[in-house]
């Protein structure tokens, strides 16, 4: 039996649950993201509102995730922490 589970859906009939990484992209900058190339995987980038330049290699590897990545944009000056508030909040936002 086939399961129509949306973006993280897999093809061969395996029910994997699927697994959201988030990264606060000011407090690490990771060196490889080739291990979230599979289907069961998304991915949240936070990213604050004083990084206006990111690196070529994480970008195009995130831009092939397509739909299943999302870069969040923390505005304003807040708290060291205002990332890894936030994505609770934007969790149960939406």
């Amino acid at each position: 039996m086939r399961f129509a589970m949306g973006w993280w859906g897999v093809e061969r009939g395996d029910r994997l649950r699927p697994n959201i990484v988030l990264i606060d992209y000011e407090s690490v900058q990771p060196s490889s993201l080739e291990v979230l190339a599979a289907d069961h995987f998304g991915l949240k980038v936070f990213v604050g509102s004083a990084q206006s330049k990111l690196p070529f290699d994480p970008v195009t590897a995130i831009q092939r995730m397509g739909e299943r990545a999302e870069y969040i944009e923390i505005a304003g000056a807040g708290p060291r922490n205002a990332a890894s508030m936030h994505s609770p909040i934007q969790g149960t936002a939406g």
